[in-house]
């Protein structure tokens, strides 16, 4: 399926791929949704779980499965505005839910973290052009949340579950690039991880602080290609799970 939006880090081009390495499960949870390209591209589960404390992603999930009808006969402006962006910002962080307000950040910052203000990310393309009843049949047996992705393991673990998470990776958590998720601790996760009744895959940069941490599970590594105005780069990544 089409992202509802594109984010930095996002695992779309990759889904089919990551998909291809899942076993059965009944309960499936993501514990860092992001733009949820693994959730919107695998086969429904009886309970899918999609968590993420970033606020825009809970907002626009959420408001995607709920207010759908509202969004999609509604006629939005989407040209880029500094001044309009800087105060849905506020009104997000004085507990706005809004899903348009939401969508109108991701869309219009840098590489859709949502945290700065860009004009040129779509060139003169500023019509947003997703139809968010086309998620009904996807969102049916879903819960959507906003909590630490401990609780969020402690929660839903069991022998039918199966975790996806694809955190801040190393080079993101040294640059601060998330606003939302600075506090990511790679030890805790898998000493949290390492204890778990169901299966897991945890995408990760390969970097010798990863692994040396993860090192006592099975490091898949997985082949990226970017296409930069720039150049084109070939990185491996990794895809550690234990099974």
């Amino acid at each position: 399926m089409k992202l509802i939006f594109s984010r930095f880090g996002g695992k779309f081009k990759k889904s089919k791929e990551i998909i291809s390495h899942f076993t059965n499960h009944k309960i499936y949870v993501e514990c860092f949704l992001g733009s949820g390209a693994i959730f919107l591209n695998k086969d429904s589960s009886e309970l899918s779980v999609l968590n993420d404390l970033d606020p825009l992603i809970y907002n626009i999930f959420k408001g995607a499965k709920e207010n759908y009808e509202i969004f999609d006969n509604t006629e939005w402006d989407w040209k880029p505005n500094k001044e309009k962006w800087i105060q849905f910002k506020k009104d997000l962080s004085n507990g706005d839910t809004d899903l348009y307000k939401s969508i109108y950040i991701i869309y219009h910052s840098w590489s859709g973290l949502g945290s700065n203000f860009t004009a040129t990310r779509w060139g003169d393309n500023y019509n947003y052009k997703r139809v968010l009843s086309d998620y009904i049949e996807k969102f049916k047996n879903t819960e959507i949340h906003k909590k630490d992705y401990l609780d969020i393991i402690d929660k839903y673990d069991s022998e039918d579950t199966l975790f996806y998470l694809d955190p801040p990776y190393d080079v993101a958590l040294k640059k601060n690039y998330y606003e939302y998720q600075g506090g990511i601790n790679f030890i805790e996760m898998r000493d949290k991880l390492k204890n778990i009744k169901g299966k897991f895959f945890l995408s990760l940069d390969i970097t010798p602080l990863t692994t040396e941490i993860f090192k006592e599970f099975n490091l898949n590594e997985i082949i990226f290609k970017y296409d930069t105005r720039k150049h084109n780069k070939i990185v491996k990544e990794y895809l550690i799970t234990n099974i």
